[in-house]
């Protein structure tokens, strides 16, 4: 009889020590698995409320755009200007929270400025909008956004 072929008195093959090895090996690789798919869920989160955010920072800014339209649609009527006045929204933005204000402000007989307010939910945001008269023409001279994290902004037209 070959002795290579002969039980081994210690059997390699049924010894605790690789079962055991084998059992942590998953429960690590398990664990592993649930903390790559909590970071991704985390990561999806954090980009739908960046997405969120995002989408209500534009419609910010088309309401103050809108805003500015209105002023010079009101000017270029030659209509009488009150004080201030609200914008008429679609109803999916009234919904939203979504206000749009006009508020109007004369200096002298040639300067009008017109500050524009918008909010949607938590967000507000305002433009100071100056117009001069050239002529019988008003043209949009210059606009400041206060509260800008830089600073308030004027942004000039030449003359």
């Amino acid at each position: 009889m070959n002795p290579d072929f002969l039980p081994h008195p210690r059997n390699t093959t049924h010894s605790p020590r690789p079962r055991g090895f084998a059992i942590i090996t998953v429960v690590a690789m398990m664990a592993l698995a649930v903390a790559c798919f909590v970071v991704v869920g985390e990561v999806f989160s954090y980009q739908l409320k960046l997405t969120n955010h995002t989408i209500a920072r534009l419609q910010m800014e088309l309401l103050l755009n809108a805003g500015e339209t209105c002023a010079i649609d009101e000017l270029a009527d030659g209509k009488g200007l009150s004080d201030s006045w609200k914008v008429s929204l679609p109803e999916a933005l009234i919904k939203k929270g979504a206000r749009l204000m006009l508020a109007e402000r004369r200096q002298g007989e040639n300067i009008i400025f017109f500050t524009v307010k918008a909010t949607i939910t938590n967000l507000h945001s305002s433009r100071v909008l100056e117009f001069q008269q050239d002529a019988k023409h008003w043209r949009l001279t210059r606009v400041a956004i206060p509260g800008s994290a830089f600073g308030p902004a004027t942004f000039r037209r030449p003359a």
